[in-house]
C-alpha cells in the first residue's frame, strides 16, 4: 500500500458515480484513482470521496489517498491505480489553476490522443508504443460549443472545439458542472467560450464497438 498526494483536475459523471482524475504533487505525473468494481465500470463511488468532515473532494483539492499495491494493469489507460476504500481520502489543502499549471504545465500535442477523430480503435492505441500511450491531457483549446442533444428524453452533451487550427466534434462531456449548466436546454448548439483549458480523458473500449472515446472530462 502507498499514499499519493494529488491535485484533483476532473470529477465527470460516470455510471452515476464519478471519474476522478489529477496530478501526482511529487512525480507531477496523471493518476487516475479506479475501484476495483467492475460493477461500475471501476468508478469512483460517490461515498469514497466524502472526508471525514463530510464535505465531498472537488476540483483542486490537494488530497491524500491511499492506493494499493495490487497494480490495475490497464493498457489503454496507464494512469489508472486501484485506491484502498478502507482509508477515506484527506483533504490537505486546495491550489488555483494557475498553480497546477505552474506545477504541471500544458500538454501540448500535435493532436488530441493520437489523431483527430473522436474514437480510436482498441487495437490502433495498443499498437502506440506503450512509453508514449496516454488516456489523460491538460490542454488549451479555442471556440467551445456545446451540444445538446436528446435521446429517449435524456440529454446528451458533447463538445465542439478547434485545437491548432483543427475542428473537433462531438467530444462527450463529463464535466458535471456544464451538464447541469445546459441540462434544461433544448435541442441546439451553444457557445460557451473562445478560450478554455481541458482535461481531455480517452475510456476504455466501448463493449458494443470496441472503440475507445475521447472525452471532455473538465473544462475551466
Amino acid at each position: 500500500m502507498s499514499i499519493k498526494r494529488m491535485v484533483i483536475l476532473a470529477k465527470s459523471a460516470k455510471v452515476n458515480n464519478y471519474c476522478i482524475a489529477g496530478i501526482d504533487i511529487k512525480t507531477n505525473e496523471w493518476i487516475r484513482p479506479v475501484s476495483d468494481d467492475p460493477n461500475i465500470q471501476e468508478a469512483v463511488r460517490q461515498e469514497d470521496v466524502i472526508f471525514s468532515n463530510k464535505t465531498a473532494a472537488e476540483i483542486f483539492d490537494v488530497v491524500d489517498i491511499h492506493f494499493k499495491d495490487e497494480t490495475n494493469e490497464n493498457l489503454i489507460q496507464p494512469e489508472n491505480l486501484y485506491y484502498d476504500e478502507n482509508y477515506k481520502w484527506k483533504k490537505i489543502g486546495n491550489v488555483t489553476l494557475k498553480e497546477v499549471i505552474s506545477l504541471h504545465g500544458l500538454d501540448h500535442r500535435k493532436a488530441i490522443f493520437y489523431g483527430y477523430e473522436r474514437s480510436m480503435a482498441s487495437e490502433e492505441i495498443l499498437n502506440i508504443p506503450p512509453a508514449i500511450r496516454e488516456s489523460l491531457l491538460l490542454i488549451p483549446v479555442e471556440n467551445m460549443f456545446v451540444n445538446v442533444e436528446y435521446r429517449d428524453d435524456c440529454p446528451r452533451f458533447y463538445a465542439d472545439f478547434t485545437y491548432k487550427r483543427k475542428i473537433y466534434k462531438k467530444f462527450s462531456i463529463g464535466d458535471i458542472a456544464i451538464r447541469n449548466r445546459f441540462k434544461d436546454f433544448g435541442e441546439g448548439n451553444y457557445f460557451l467560450a473562445q478560450n478554455v483549458l481541458v482535461v481531455f480523458s480517452l475510456t476504455n473500449p466501448f463493449h458494443y464497438d470496441s472503440r475507445c472515446y475521447k472525452m471532455v472530462a473538465q473544462i475551466f
